[in-house]
Order: C-alpha cells, then structure tokens, then sequence
C-alpha cells in the first residue's frame, strides 16, 4: 500500500461479476506483495445483473482494498468514478473479468523506471492461448507515437492493456475526456492527452493478461467484442491528436483498420445510437478507396432505424457464424 508516500500507481477494478471479481483480487493480491512502488486498488462493482455486494465488500476490506458502492449506470460511469477517487501518478484500469498473469506487476514496475514514459501497453492474449493482441517478437521499451499508432492500432480500445500517467484532474483533460463520455472509451483521451505533452510510451511485448471479454464458447471471435464499436470511436480521439503522427503513418493506421473502422462505426450508430465515429469518417473523404463499406454504410443509415438495425444484427451473426465454421 501507499504507507503515507505518493502514490505510484492506482489500479482501478470496475465489474458485474462477483466471481470474477474475487479471482482478480486473488491474483492481484498474490502477485502485487513484491511490487517495488507504491499502490492503491479501488474497486467499483455494479449489482446490475447481480448483487453480492456484502461478499464484495468484506473481501476488498479484508485486503485493505477501497470498495465503492454501486451506481449501476455502465462501465463508463463505473470507469469515471474510479478515475475521480484514483490518487496514483499512474492509473491501470483493469478489467474485472481479464485473468493477470503473476508476474504482470513485475512488467509495470519494469517500465516504471523507464523516465518520461506517460502510457504503458500490455500486450493480451485470448483464452485459448492462440493469438495475442499484437505480435510478441522484439524488445519492450519506448515507441515514438507513430510506432504505437501502427503496432496497436484499434487493439487500443482494450481496457486492461492501458497503464497511463494520471491527467484527469488538468482543466484541458477533464474536457477532451468529457467530449467522449458515453462512449466506453473516454479514458482512451487521458494517454493521449500525457503523450501530446511530449510523454513517452512504452510496449511490453509479452502477454501480461488474458482478454477474457468475449466467451469463446459462443461461437465468437476473440478480441471482437468491443474492439469494433470502441475502435470506432478511437478515430475520433485520434484525430483530436493529429499533431502527434505523420502523415504517413496516419495514411498506413487508415489502410490497416478501414474494414473495423466502418464496420464499428456503423454497429455503433445503429445499435447504440452513436453516430460520431460514422461523421468521423465520413469527413475523411479521401480514404473511401473502400468504396463497398462506405456505400454499405450509407445505405444503411438511409434505411429505417429498425431496419438498419436487423441488418447489423444479421450480419455480425452472419460473421461470426462463417468465422466459426
């Protein structure tokens, strides 16, 4: 803990599942005793969907852990109340259903004594172990922006991976953040608010959890759930950031994400009614060398909202059904 000195690093647990929760808070507790730097763990679980709040709570005090009580109004409420209790120079997110690895906390403190970093990407890998969110080969270490931008591209937008330096509370981030709330992934704003300001980031190649979002055992395709809708709306953030890439690897980012990118936009649009990403890119004109999503993508925002919405629904069946055959 903390002992009355700064506070490194907040790890900041949101969750809807008491299980889950528990075995996070297991993990953690065993592989955190040796970690070198000062730390705080603040937990926000929701009883939406169930409530074990007394089993929760005992458990967090037992461990000496801040347990805050529920406002079941969506991971992003729960993320922006855990961010205005973080008192850490970092906040690490984690998700309360990823699986850390034990010597995951080794990995943060590694970076930690790197100087001027301001994000930390933790590389994931799914539950059956056969793909991992970017490539494993290399060194860790510092990567300029445009690196980052082509190496995580929309693979951004999963929660546990993000380690970055604790801006929330500077006037300029409260608003970029603000701008994005309702997205799930108005915390993406605050890495690249410290980066903008000339922070380093820093790649930890190994996995370092498992991304354990998406239930294989539905027939669904690993690292899609969220990915898609959320990197949809990192384009928006990203372009908030213009200043920090070159054209090129902004041209290159387009030309790797394009399919998510439309595909995301118009999921998100239609199934949550979230048309930004959609005018995102739109505006970027220059870029409809994917001439069928972008004309499959006006088609369906003319049609019909209960319309447009079977045929999003249809096809995301229809996609992770051939994905699994």
């Amino acid at each position: 803990m903390s002992s009355g000195k700064p506070i490194k690093l907040s790890i900041c647990i949101p969750s809807v599942d008491a299980d889950e929760l528990i075995n996070q808070l297991s993990i953690l507790e065993t592989s955190i005793r040796n970690f070198a730097f000062t730390f705080e763990v603040i937990v926000q679980y929701d009883t939406k969907f169930e409530n074990r709040i007394s089993e929760v709570s005992e458990f967090c005090n037992r461990l000496g852990y801040t347990f805050l009580l529920p406002i079941n109004n969506g991971l992003d409420a729960s993320i922006h109340e855990l961010l205005t209790k973080a008192n850490g120079e970092f906040i690490w997110v984690l998700s309360g259903n990823d699986s850390i690895n034990a010597d995951t906390l080794d990995a943060i403190g590694k970076a930690f004594k790197t100087d001027g970093i301001g994000l930390i990407f933790l590389n994931a890998k799914t539950p059956d172990g056969l793909s991992t969110a970017i490539n494993t080969t290399g060194d860790d270490g510092i990567v300029d922006f445009n690196t980052l931008l082509l190496t995580i591209g929309t693979r951004m937008s999963l929660i546990t991976s993000l380690v970055f330096l604790n801006t929330f509370n500077e006037s300029k981030s409260i608003l970029l953040y603000e701008k994005y709330c309702g997205t799930n992934i108005a915390f993406l704003t605050l890495p690249f608010f410290s980066l903008e300001r000339g922070c380093k980031a820093y790649i930890v190649r190994k996995p370092a959890f498992i991304n354990n979002v998406v239930n294989l055992k539905k027939g669904q395709t690993h690292f899609y759930n969220g990915i898609a809708t959320f990197g949809a709306f990192l384009i928006c953030i990203l372009l908030e950031f213009r200043s920090l890439f070159r054209k090129d690897s902004w041209n290159e980012f387009l030309k790797q994400n394009y399919s998510l990118l439309w595909k995301g936009a118009v999921i998100d649009w239609v199934r949550f009614d979230h048309p930004t990403p959609l005018f995102a890119l739109l505006k970027l004109h220059r870029y409809y060398f994917h001439l069928p999503l972008f004309y499959a993508s006006i088609f369906i925002c003319a049609l019909p909202q209960p319309l447009a919405k079977f045929c999003v629904e249809f096809a995301v069946r229809y996609k992770l059904t051939t994905s699994n055959s």
